[in-house]
């Protein structure tokens, strides 16, 4: 078992035969936490890790996600000793968390249903007011009950975080639910009603999802930023959620060298972009897009390239617009998304981290990578996106895309599953690209092999 710390960037291994050493190893594990004798912010060696080669070799592929080499490794130990007897589940890396505040209001996870429908909403605004202070550094007598939860300037992660204690407390609480709650008080009745499995909830206290995406786009004025890097045959590289120009570092040299005009839009609320919130949704954003292909281009059809997000948008802009769209890349994204698509976030996040040496490199030593990558977009605007996301569905329509189409998927990746990749070979004229080893970040962590094919792909040529 892996443990995580996220509020210290700590990882800890512990090793059982049983349930019952399982517990015990926790316990003593916690009791070091509490009394400061696990030190933090230190290399693994200087804690005296006693891993052993092989178990620290199955801990580094099981965090990379390399399932089918640790089973490997493991059928061959049972193989040579009758005694040892592997569990037939998937080593998934699902997430567990440890609720490690001090607040003795925290329920015992052996006895969580009964405390979860005892603790009342004055107990929940406290819990929740000393994990905000821990979480973004408040103090706690400057975070009223009635404060604005958009206004307290929690991230994605900082914001499932949060939640997370409460989500395995109270089995029906999802991570998008954060989103239908104004205030601290509000989030903290949702979980009481939550945690005793109540269905009601109070419709004045519930912020109104954005709309839902239309069959025929409205136009609306201008939404997006652009950069534009070199010259030549346009290419717009449409990037994820909450993501900065900074994801396609390693495309734009590629492309500006084989004599290309690299367009990069930034999307409402991200970086100094406005957010227009009142009127935000991904078709409408969009048809903005698209209007800024016609108006500004001017130069006939353009490569769109889209990665999660921006897949997204480019796909509604070669349905509604193929006139402008000469060819469709199309990089991890799923014609709809669930509503665990918010939630996701923590495993995006660990699969950066796996790959930190390489990107280190990248971003030229930089310690903290998603930040590096991040457009600053708080949660008031990302809330619109996470609601859009959930709305966004494109199954339907994708026979109509007609332009030559490249899907490029990772075989590792968090968000986008076989199954779900597998609704896009519905589109005509698609062309494959499927990456072992590497998950949602192909432009970032296969850089090499996706310029190289991308650029095939471009020109009219053969992938493979």
């Amino acid at each position: 078992m892996l443990l995580r710390r996220p509020r210290y960037g700590q990882h800890c291994v512990v090793i059982a035969a049983n349930k019952s050493d399982l517990l015990s190893a926790l316990e003593q594990l916690a009791h070091e936490l509490d009394a400061g004798q696990v030190l933090r912010g230190e290399p693994l060696a200087a804690r005296g890790l006693t891993l052993s080669t092989e178990k620290l070799a199955l801990m580094t592929l099981w965090r990379a996600s390399e399932q089918e080499e640790v089973r490997r490794r493991l059928d061959t130990v049972t193989s040579l000793n009758p005694d040892i007897n592997v569990p037939a589940y998937p080593l998934d890396s699902k997430r567990y968390w440890i609720d490690d505040r001090e607040d003795e209001q925290v329920a015992d996870a052996s006895a969580s249903t009964q405390a979860d429908s005892a603790l009342s909403t004055e107990a929940f605004v406290e819990e929740l007011r000393a994990a905000v202070s821990d979480l973004l550094g408040f103090a706690p007598d400057e975070l009223s009950r009635d404060v604005l939860i958009e206004e307290l300037g929690l991230d994605s992660l900082s914001a499932l975080k949060l939640l997370a204690p409460y989500q395995q407390r109270c089995p029906g609480l999802q991570a998008h639910d954060l989103f239908k709650y104004p205030t601290l008080e509000d989030l903290a009745a949702g979980i009481a009603a939550t945690g005793a499995e109540s269905a009601a909830v109070v419709e004045d206290k519930v912020i109104a999802e954005a709309p839902r995406e239309s069959a025929s786009p409205a136009v609306f004025g201008r939404m997006a930023q652009w950069l534009s890097y070199g010259e030549g045959r346009s290419v717009i590289l449409a990037p994820p959620l909450n993501t900065s120009a900074e994801a396609w570092t390693q495309q734009i040299n590629a492309l500006t060298q084989s004599g290309r005009r690299v367009l990069i839009p930034i999307y409402p609320g991200h970086k100094d972009c406005p957010s227009y919130a009142a009127t935000f949704s991904l078709e409408r954003l969009a048809e903005d897009m698209a209007i800024f292909i016609k108006q500004e281009l001017n130069r006939g059809a353009v490569d769109l390239v889209g990665w999660s997000l921006g897949d997204c948008l480019s796909c509604l802009i070669a349905i509604h617009h193929p006139d402008l769209v000469r060819s469709l890349t199309l990089i991890s994204t799923a014609p709809n998304f669930g509503e665990d698509v918010f939630g996701n976030t923590l495993d995006l996040h660990d699969e950066l981290k796996a790959h930190r040496d390489i990107l280190e490199i990248v971003f030229d030593g930089a310690e903290d990578i998603v930040a590096s990558l991040g457009a600053g977009a708080p949660m008031s605007v990302l809330r619109y996106y996470y609601d859009a996301l959930m709305c966004f569905d494109v199954n339907a329509r994708l026979g109509g895309i007609a332009m030559p189409v490249l899907l490029t998927h990772g075989q590792n990746d968090c968000i986008i599953d076989e199954a779900t990749f597998d609704r896009l070979r519905r589109i005509p004229q698609a062309a494959e690209l499927v990456v072992k080893g590497h998950g949602h970040f192909i432009p970032l962590t296969a850089s090499q092999f996706f310029n190289t094919q991308l650029l095939h792909f471009l020109n009219g040529e053969v992938i493979g």
